[in-house]
């Protein structure tokens, strides 16, 4: 089958029948061979002995603007659908991103940051998303034989810390949230540290909070003026006294919903399809900083029904 000269990164489909014996079991005998030659270049030889799909709506992680990839949608129960686009930041600064197929072409006007998540979606329009500047879970501070499920720290003044370097914004408070007690005139003690240009500033809050039993406490503290970033958090045994546990703790916007914020009218274009009987070339594209690693990771979503 002759397929004809292919331009550098063009995509080409070729549909190509098997005519099976009436009586096919499903099993092969022997493995399936297709081979593609060309004029400038080696063979290319591939086997299949079982079935095998192409991956579809797989999550791609992005470094660059321009990055191609390609869909293949055949096992889809409807001929055409147009998909949820899930963006999320992995760096800040991601500028208007953009992403479109051969036919259509949508673009977010607005800058994602670490921890946010946009929500393309064709019926509901743009949601913007705000994850946690921190959410950990405690298991490195894990102890099974404690009846709260964690360890006590009776040595040091430093319990733990855990980074961040997540925007901040000096208008929104954030809420923390975490959970711990303390005994033998042990204390609570935890302290956010915010980048600014030149240095650093650092905030107490959750002072004197624990009691014997084990509780979930929370507070809200709005940055410093001149933050622009959560750097670290900073778990402390108040004063080097007592014991003290900590477990789960929490960093996010006060303003933060699961829905997150409708930014539907910073759309512009279209939304891009799918075709159950064809490829689709998809690229993406935005007007962020030049990264080396990953600046942004996305994922078609195509619903079961469809």
């Amino acid at each position: 089958m002759k397929i004809g000269a292919m331009k550098p990164a063009q995509s080409q489909q070729v549909d190509w029948w098997i005519q099976l014996p009436e009586k096919f079991s499903g099993t092969m005998d022997r493995p399936l061979v297709v081979t593609a030659t060309a004029a400038n270049g080696p063979p290319t030889r591939l086997e299949a002995n079982s079935d095998t799909s192409i991956p579809f709506a797989q999550s791609h992680e992005i470094a660059l603007s321009g990055t191609r990839w390609t869909e293949a949608p055949f096992r889809l129960n409807r001929s055409r659908v147009q998909p949820r686009i899930v963006i999320d930041a992995l760096a800040n600064g991601t500028r208007n991103p953009t992403v479109g197929d051969q036919q259509a072409v949508l673009t977010w006007q607005g800058q994602l940051d670490v921890g946010q998540r946009l929500v393309l979606d064709p019926q509901k329009g743009a949601r913007l998303i705000f994850g946690a500047l921190i959410d950990d879970d405690g298991h490195e501070r894990s102890d099974a034989s404690d009846p709260d499920g964690y360890a006590d720290f009776d040595e040091d003044y430093l319990v733990a810390r855990a980074a961040s370097n997540t925007k901040v914004d000096p208008k929104v408070p954030l809420r923390v949230t975490i959970s711990g007690k303390a005994r033998d005139d042990g204390q609570s003690l935890v302290v956010l540290r915010f980048l600014k240009k030149g240095g650093h500033v650092d905030r107490s809050i959750l002072v004197n909070q624990f009691t014997a039993k084990w509780q979930t406490i929370s507070e809200q503290i709005i940055p410093p003026a001149e933050a622009t970033s959560l750097q670290n958090v900073f778990l402390y045994r108040f004063r080097s006294r007592g014991k003290v546990w900590y477990g789960p703790f929490k960093i996010e916007r006060a303003d933060a919903t699961l829905a997150g914020r409708d930014v539907t009218s910073q759309l512009s274009g279209t939304f891009p399809s799918l075709h159950n009987d064809q490829l689709s070339v998809y690229t993406y594209r935005d007007e962020g900083p030049l990264t080396y690693s990953p600046r942004i990771r996305l994922q078609l979503k195509v619903p079961e029904a469809w």
